[in-house]
């Protein structure tokens, strides 16, 4: 069964990954670094529309460096 994460740990790791990303990591990488699923990651992205703006800010950052 799945880790249920707290809403920090939430979070804490989906800035992680964000932050992964800016810094020029693939979204699989930058999972993997953090330890999380991929599909955790996007079906946090899914619910979270913040989280969504930020995750496609940080791929369009990634994208023109």
């Amino acid at each position: 069964m799945a880790k249920k994460r707290t809403l920090d740990e939430k979070s804490a790791q989906s800035a992680a990954i964000l932050t992964e990303i800016h810094e020029g990591s693939s979204l699989r990488k930058a999972c993997v670094i953090v330890g999380v699923p991929i599909a955790t990651f996007m079906g946090w992205v899914a619910e979270d529309k913040v989280l969504a703006d930020q995750y496609a800010h940080a791929r369009e950052a990634m994208i023109a460096d």
